[in-house]
């Protein structure tokens, strides 16, 4: 009998993805998983299913890899780690690399000033990151949350105005002499929460951050902003400039001075995060 196939996505996780057989003559579905770009078990399509979108040809082929430098680490911490880092592999669907992370927990500079920093260490040829690592300080776990850890993970990823990096190589100055990020998708994003020009930079740590004054909910501002911190689509932006694709309805709602609450953070506080 004659069938049609079609394959549908969560819109808000791509990893989703049902694959759905219809009899052109009477109309009778059947739905399945896809696993590994088949077909496999059937299923019954979730509630929201008319929501779901067309896939867009790119499984999940970028894979993030933790590792735990820190043996003892409390089952908390290790939570926290595994929903940022979860959160974050739900996001980004291409380019087909692996992104290793070592993740430690130790001291840095005491309790409440840094939270936590990061850095990439070793970049595929495309500029995306292979190697990066991170670090929690030991004397704050008790105020940190999973938003710090993705936020922290989005500098490994190349957020980062370092030279030899895309992102190094879209930053500029405005004809105010303000340092700006200049990627297209980014600029688009900006725009569309009601900026002007180009996306500012934190010029106190040489760009490494959206600036603070303009975009002080925003999650890659330099500091923690407690329960408003978001996950923009003008980070997401900054993501695609940089060289991955992204699903890009994971982004929380954001309009300047207009935030709405993350889903990615649980608990947070008014710190530096590097």
């Amino acid at each position: 009998m004659p069938m049609t196939v079609a394959c549908r996505q969560n819109p808000n996780d791509h990893r989703d993805r049902i694959m759905v057989w219809t009899d052109t003559r009477s109309g009778d579905t059947a739905h399945f998983n896809i696993e590994d770009g088949y077909a496999k078990d059937p299923v019954d399509p979730p509630p929201d299913f008319d929501s779901w979108t067309p896939c867009d040809g790119a499984p999940d082929r970028h894979e993030l890899q933790w590792m735990l430098a820190t043996p003892d680490a409390d089952a908390t911490s290790v939570q926290m780690i595994e929903f940022a880092f979860d959160a974050m592999d739900r996001i980004i669907t291409h380019p087909e690399r692996r992104t290793e992370v070592r993740v430690g927990i130790s001291p840095i500079d005491g309790p409440n000033n840094i939270l936590a920093q990061a850095i990439p260490w070793s970049i595929w040829e495309d500029g995306t990151t292979a190697w990066g690592e991170m670090e929690l300080d030991s004397f704050d776990l008790n105020q940190l949350d999973s938003s710090v850890v993705v936020h922290e993970l989005i500098h490994i990823l190349g957020f980062a105005n370092i030279p030899g990096l895309p992102f190094a190589r879209l930053v500029e100055r405005d004809e105010a002499g303000r340092m700006v990020f200049t990627g297209g998708f980014a600029t688009r994003a900006w725009r569309d929460m009601g900026g002007e020009g180009y996306p500012p930079l934190y010029e106190a740590d040489g760009g490494n951050h959206f600036d603070e004054q303009a975009l002080a909910e925003e999650l890659m501002t330099p500091f923690s902003d407690g329960p408003a911190n978001v996950l923009s689509a003008l980070t997401l932006g900054v993501l695609m400039d940089i060289g991955y694709r992204v699903n890009r309805a994971a982004a929380d709602r954001f309009a300047l001075g207009r935030a709405q609450m993350s889903d990615t953070c649980e608990r947070c506080t008014l710190n530096t995060v590097t």
